[in-house]
């Protein structure tokens, strides 16, 4: 009598959805996508929807909801039953917890342009939330994750359950190279923050050194240029936009 094979569970199909500014470069959205695959998954990497989604699959949401609309409006026209599993990793700004005791930040001009224009690229806090409120009034996402605790402890206060699990180190996004750490401090960063020049340059007054590059249309501050810089640094200097990010 031939024993028959034990069942073997199917690996389920995996919409990964990432619409940030990082998509020309590849890094995050590429990491995500070898880890899914090496796990089994078969994963296509979508900016935003429309798209042919299956009620046994999976849709992956990476970064802020403000980014898909096209998706926010397929879903929400599907009934609920018949909706794929989703899960929103929030990577953005939330506005911070009352708990950090910290004043809800000020838009400077453009982004309180964009807020009222409600343009997709607009990041702002305020914008976060609201967003994400309506989704969630819509019943997404299914599991809905925080990166950070601040953000984590400002969604409860607002009712809205999330689980925490902080960005971790994926070996395709930096290795040690070896090089001289010629740089004392480094700060690798987009600099159109009004917060963050502030401080850089208050930073600057008391005698520190710091070396402060980034742009989101820079190539040399991702992939492989930015693996040669962090490891030409000594200290690297995290600068959040927004008060409370890591309470």
């Amino acid at each position: 009598m031939i024993a028959s094979k034990p069942p073997v569970a199917r690996k389920l199909a995996i919409t990964f959805c990432y619409r940030g500014f990082a998509t020309k470069f590849g890094s995050p959205p590429r990491a995500v996508v070898s880890i899914l695959e090496r796990a089994g998954h078969q994963v296509r990497q979508i900016k935003d929807g429309p798209l042919n989604l299956a009620a046994d699959s999976v849709v992956w949401i990476w970064g802020n909801t403000n980014w898909y609309a096209g998706l926010f409006a397929q879903l929400t026209a599907i009934n609920q039953a018949q909706r794929p599993l989703v899960i929103l990793w929030h990577t953005e700004p939330l506005p911070p917890p009352s708990a950090a005791g910290l004043p809800w930040p000020r838009l400077n001009w453009w982004e309180t342009a964009k807020f009222i224009l409600r343009r997709s690229e607009a990041t702002d806090v305020y914008t976060n939330y609201l967003v994400l409120r309506r989704w969630v009034r819509n019943r997404l996402p299914d599991i809905l994750v925080a990166a950070t605790l601040g953000r984590k402890d400002f969604l409860s206060e607002q009712g809205i359950e999330s689980d925490w699990v902080p960005l971790g180190y994926e070996p395709s996004c930096g290795q040690d190279l070896n090089l001289t750490r010629d740089i004392d401090v480094l700060f690798l960063g987009a600099q159109d923050v009004p917060r963050r020049n502030r401080l850089l340059e208050r930073l600057g007054k008391n005698g520190i050194r710091i070396h402060a590059v980034g742009s989101y249309a820079n190539q040399g501050c991702w992939g492989r240029d930015r693996t040669e810089l962090l490891n030409r640094t000594k200290i690297l200097l995290n600068l959040s936009r927004t008060p409370g990010e890591f309470p």
